[in-house]
């Protein structure tokens, strides 16, 4: 979460952090771990700045990628 932190203050990325289930996936014959990550309340900029960005290293695996929700319900329903 501290690192999740960093790099949404370095985004100027605001927001409250919600860390959701862990996921693992394999790729190049190596575990990567990491969670869901829900980052509520944030701007409308704010919101694309992190749609466009993305989080981490990994983005190119398919992860580190935002989508956008109107309420927490929604994520629950997926």
């Amino acid at each position: 979460m501290h690192e999740s932190r960093r790099l949404l203050d370095a985004l100027e990325v605001g927001g409250e952090l919600i860390a959701g289930k862990s996921h693992t996936m394999r790729a190049d014959g190596r575990d990567f771990h990491g969670f869901s990550l829900m980052i509520h309340a944030l701007s409308g900029a704010a919101s694309l700045r992190l749609q466009n960005a993305g989080l981490g290293n990994q983005r190119k695996r398919g992860c580190g990628l935002f989508i956008p929700h109107k309420s927490v319900v929604q994520v629950g329903e997926r």
